[in-house]
């Protein structure tokens, strides 16, 4: 497949709006799981290396560009759109509004041809093999010398 037609999109499944965009076709699959799903990925084309983070779970997705126009077109363009966060501290409690734009779930080739996530993971190349969903175990996280380590 042409380059061209091949999207790079990293959502995480923690903060809607923040770290997944508010659009319902994305929020119901992050919602129902779908992009853990391997056979739901296998059937729509798509390949995910899925990790987790913290408590959260992130999605680096390698998709044709088809499935990205039928399924979160808007992150095609550069529009922007808004989501609330409530505040609480000790004036109170009150809403902060947020902007945003779709574009920033893009990824894109570095000088050599790889992407790389937020984390620091990566994404399959768009070929049928890697169609479905590949995990990043835990420990490719950690450091060596982590503290935390059991020895």
């Amino acid at each position: 497949m042409n380059d061209n037609n091949v999207i790079y999109l990293e959502f995480n499944n923690w903060f809607g709006g923040r770290d997944y965009p508010l659009v319902d076709s994305i929020s119901e699959m992050i919602n129902r799981y779908k992009f853990i799903n391997d056979e739901w990925c296998k059937k729509n084309k798509l390949c995910v290396v899925a990790s987790v983070i913290d408590m959260s779970t992130n999605y680096c997705i390698t998709a044709p560009l088809d499935w990205v126009q039928n399924n979160f077109p808007e992150v095609l363009t550069d529009d922007e759109y808004e989501y609330r966060t409530i505040l609480t501290n000790r004036e109170g409690t009150h809403e902060v509004i947020h902007k945003d734009k779709y574009n920033k779930f893009r990824r894109y080739p570095d000088e050599y041809g790889s992407v790389e996530g937020r984390y620091g993971s990566y994404f399959l190349d768009y070929e049928e093999y890697n169609f479905g969903v590949r995990w990043i175990p835990d420990e490719e996280y950690y450091d060596e010398d982590d503290e935390d380590d059991d020895e």
